[in-house]
């Protein structure tokens, strides 16, 4: 599998274009100048100097017949870009030389000098169907008329090229005249054609409906993803409403508990009132019995004083021998406050860790949710992919019962021509509205070797303008629609021809030298009949042919795509050692990415996004070796042969490079062409090309197992640095299951050369070893 990378301003950019009955085909639009892109974007940067664009983009015919013939009278108007004033277009012009641009149109509406529209060519009934193409033209904003009015310089539509070149010569005057076709018959005798030409450029107004459809779809998109983002919201409303209406039933309970509560504390209030008038009768009754308390009370104390000054008397011995008892008691209870003290300090550290743990549980349950948020937005990403596949399905089933109408209504034009055709032969006059009987034209078998030819698909648009009369047939054979009643009746038409025939031909004396030449025409008619059926079929199976190798090809190539555009971005960082650098691929042509450039950028570690060409000489080579190696892990080859890819390499990314070699070494095999020490100094062998041998060099044997390698190095040493083995030393493998065992046309020896030896500037052959353990069958 071959990747190849082209610039995109190089290459035809396909599209899918909107045709009749909003039935799609892939359309590819003509660009005539290969900077036309660039240029668009450098004018928009500058549209604040004029309010309007190219005439392209703002004009659009009423109808798609229109487009060839439009396209051929505006010309170079086409493209041209129309501006408000004449100071506007000078200043576009001078920023287009500034930016070294290609030339542009400009069309200054102040500045252009028309001719008013000629009302008489608007009533003009002969030839049918002549129209202005002023009038055929719809523009936006109508402020472009006068631009619109000059390029179109009164010209008039015709519907054939006959009546083109009455219209531009016959009617009293001259003017200017183009047909349906593209035939474009100047006022000034100059007479135009080129069909295929204008048949690309005129697709070019496709475009605009593209857009548009392409606008619709990202706002349809839009509108769905917010319908999606409210579904979602409304599970969370309704909670919301259940908790509002919870709330307001416990309003509702709380607003009657404090009703009641208040009642039950004016009843409280009214009885403390009532106690506390009781409390005040019995106030004087209290005073004289707290009175009569207090001096009992003194006269207690004095009692008291004097039982304990008795006391001591009598028990002051014994009070000595108590006092150390008091003092351990004291001690004591100094203790068991401490105890206490501690036990209060514990009960609360013990409280500070169940709120931690608390903490933690409340956590713990936060990640929790979180992560089953993650897992349903991840489930409704895939569901949303799967959506797009089944879109992407049926878009394809669609397109396949498109090409399958595509193929009964070329039929059914191959059956109506050939019905024409055969009554134009027999002399049977067809009443027609539209058309005569010239307009039919028997193909030659060169001509009708290919459905698809030009010639062959001009004719079936000719006959299709050809509407035959009807009136004369009779009510019953209007009103037939089954296709087997229509067959019978055809038929039954047949036979009664057939006898009328036999009966003219008994009647009339016969002309033996007429049938023997109606009978050789007819001969001919039917084997070219028979020629064309065959070749009709020979196309259809090519055609299918050629769209199963197209989707063959397109699955395998975007089978390798993906791979590689999956692999390059973590190879690129491997090779880079830095998670910040970024590599990745996109087609510009994503239905047929084959046709079209693959785009290829890489961010350097520590700078921002630039084009590939801004980079440096070894940034450059990191990116092509994560592309190479990209490409090489999808079908990867016995051994990967790389010559002198650090000569654009610093020091630095040498080592990164050999480092990258030297991790994959477990699934690749490679073969490095280096002059540097600083990268063959990792290789598991070393293979030097040397002058003629002399005292300085010494070797040793290195034991090799692969016959891809013996065969990659013969295959150097014959086309490669050395090119007759005369003028190396032989070399010689040595396999350790196969002793005996040498190579026929050179032997292979490993060298080391003297570093006083290196000017020569041989390369050096670095062989980075498969680990892995080798059977006999691989010798």
């Amino acid at each position: 599998m071959y990747l190849f990378i082209y610039r995109s301003n190089q290459s035809t950019q396909l599209f899918t274009a909107p045709l009749e009955d909003d039935i799609f085909e892939p359309v590819a639009l003509y660009s005539e100048k290969p900077q036309f892109g660039l240029l668009s974007s450098r004018l928009l940067e500058y549209n604040k100097l004029f309010r309007y664009d190219r005439m392209i983009n703002m004009c659009q015919p009423i109808h798609k017949r229109y487009n060839v013939a439009i396209t051929k009278n505006l010309g170079k108007y086409m493209e041209a870009i129309v501006v408000d004033t004449e100071h506007t277009g000078r200043q576009c012009i001078k920023y287009l030389k500034e930016q070294m641009l290609e030339p542009e149109t400009f069309l200054p509406l102040d500045y252009l000098q028309t001719k008013p529209v000629k009302e008489r060519l608007r009533s003009i009934t002969e030839p049918r169907g002549v129209k202005l193409i002023y009038d055929v033209l719809q523009f936006e904003p109508q402020a472009i008329a006068k631009a619109v009015m000059f390029a179109t310089n009164n010209a008039l539509v015709c519907e054939t090229p006959e009546d083109a070149m009455k219209v531009a010569y016959e009617l009293g005057g001259r003017y200017d005249a183009v047909a349906l076709d593209g035939t474009y018959y100047q006022k000034s005798g100059l007479i135009s054609g080129g069909s295929l030409d204008l048949a690309r450029k005129a697709k070019r107004w496709d475009e605009k409906h593209m857009s548009q459809l392409k606008a619709q779809k990202e706002k349809l998109t839009e509108e769905l993803r917010e319908a999606m983002k409210k579904s979602r919201k409304e599970s969370e409303l309704n909670t919301v409403d259940s908790q509002i209406r919870g709330l307001e039933t416990r309003l509702r309970y709380a607003k009657t508990d404090m009703e009641s509560t208040n009642k039950q504390i004016q009843i409280v209030d009214k009885e403390l009132g009532r106690l506390n008038d009781e409390m005040k009768k019995y106030g004087p009754q209290i005073e004289a019995i707290e009175k009569s308390m207090q001096t009992r009370e003194q006269q207690i104390e004095e009692i008291k004083l004097k039982m304990n000054s008795v006391e001591d008397v009598v028990f002051s011995d014994f009070c000595r021998e108590i006092d150390n008892v008091n003092r351990w008691e004291r001690t004591v209870s100094d203790e068991e406050e401490k105890l206490e003290t501690c036990k209060k300090q514990e009960a609360k550290h013990r409280d500070e860790i169940d709120k931690d743990l608390q903490q933690v549980e409340q956590l713990k349950a936060l990640r929790l949710n979180k992560k089953q948020e993650l897992e349903a937005a991840e489930e409704e990403v895939g569901k949303a992919r799967r959506e797009v596949g089944a879109v992407a399905k049926d878009v394809q089933a669609a397109q396949k019962s498109i090409v399958s109408l595509e193929g009964k209504i070329e039929s059914k034009k191959s059956e109506r021509h050939t019905i024409l055709m055969q009554c134009k032969m027999d002399d049977i006059a067809i009443p027609m509205h539209v058309g005569n009987m010239e307009d039919i034209v028997a193909s030659t078998p060169s001509q009708s070797s290919s459905g698809d030819t030009s010639s062959t698909l001009q004719q079936y648009e000719k006959e299709a303008r050809i509407k035959i009369d009807y009136s004369m047939l009779s009510d019953n054979l209007k009103d037939l629609e089954e296709k087997d009643e229509i067959k019978k009746f055809a038929d039954k038409l047949l036979k009664s021809i057939h006898s009328l025939q036999d009966t003219l031909t008994k009647i009339q004396a016969p002309n033996m030298r007429a049938i023997e030449k109606f009978q050789l025409a007819e001969g001919k008619l039917k084997s070219t009949q028979e020629e064309f059926e065959n070749l009709r079929k020979q196309n259809k199976k090519a055609k299918a042919a050629f769209e199963r190798v197209k989707q063959q090809r397109y699955e395998r190539f975007t089978r390798c795509f993906d791979h590689v555009s999956n692999e390059i971005d973590n190879i690129y960082k491997s090779l880079a050692q830095n998670q910040s650098a970024q590599a990745f691929l996109g087609a510009e042509n994503p239905e047929e990415p084959y046709l079209d450039g693959i785009n290829y950028n890489c961010v350097a570690p520590g700078k921002r996004f630039q084009p590939m060409s801004n980079l440096s000489g070894g940034e450059k080579t990191v990116a092509a070796l994560a592309l190479l190696f990209a490409i090489h892990s999808y079908q990867p080859a016995p051994f990967f042969v790389l010559d002198e890819v650090d000569a654009a390499l610093d020091n630095t990314n040498i080592g990164k490079v050999a480092k990258y070699i030297r991790e994959k070494t477990e699934s690749l095999q490679t073969i490095v062409i280096s002059l540097k020490e600083e990268f063959y100094s990792h290789a598991d062998a070393l293979i030097g090309i040397c002058p003629q041998p002399a005292d300085c060099l010494f070797h040793r044997h290195q034991s090799l197992c692969s016959k891809n390698i013996v065969y990659a190095i013969k295959t150097m040493i014959r086309g490669g640095t050395v090119s007759t083995a005369h003028r190396t030393n032989k070399f010689s493998i040595v396999c350790p299951y196969a002793p005996n065992h040498t190579a026929r046309s050179a032997t292979i020896q490993s060298h080391q050369i003297p570093n006083k030896f290196r000017r020569y500037g041989r390369p050096t052959v670095l062989l980075y070893h498969h680990p892995r353990k080798l059977s006999q069958n691989d010798c």
